[in-house]
């Protein structure tokens, strides 16, 4: 590749840089949390920013890049993915790749938080974790401590 070529290739990555209205500052924002999430002290060159600017006409976003990252994260935790799925050049360099690890983190999102601990404690023993009946209201519970006073009271007296 020739240096002119290459001269040209910056001057329309500027001129198509300023005309979508993806500044600098949003661009180092996903880099810094990018950096965070995954613990990669990457410096944010040329060739990054170009990334992130391509990766940003796709319609990503800051809260899509925390999603995916927190889901791959998790699949690495479980044995189900790799370490270098994290790699910037993996995850954000082919914003195609990006997407197929969007979809199924989207879905894993969705699903609900199920507190498996207290599932099986209150399966083992023998409780379910819905109430038949409705909370009692504080004047019931006022009304039933006076019973037992009552009660007390009876039950010496005899």
């Amino acid at each position: 590749m020739s240096l002119t070529h290459e001269y040209h290739e910056l001057v329309e990555f500027v001129n198509q840089h300023n005309a979508m209205n993806i500044d600098r500052a949003k661009i180092s924002d996903l880099h810094y949390e990018y950096r965070r999430l995954t613990g990669f002290d990457l410096k944010l060159d040329f060739y990054r920013e170009r990334v992130w600017w391509e990766w940003c006409q796709k319609g990503n976003d800051v809260e899509e890049l925390c999603m995916v990252v927190n889901y791959l994260k998790d699949k690495i935790k479980k044995g189900e993915r790799n370490p270098g799925s994290l790699r910037f050049h993996n995850l954000i360099g082919n914003p195609d790749f990006f997407e197929e690890d969007l979809s199924p983190a989207r879905a894993h999102a969705r699903k609900p938080k199920v507190d498996h601990g207290r599932e099986a404690v209150l399966k083992s023993t023998g409780r379910r974790e819905s109430h038949d009946k409705p909370p009692r209201t504080a004047a019931q519970v006022l009304a039933d401590q006076e019973a037992f006073k009552a009660f007390r009271a009876f039950r010496e007296s005899l």
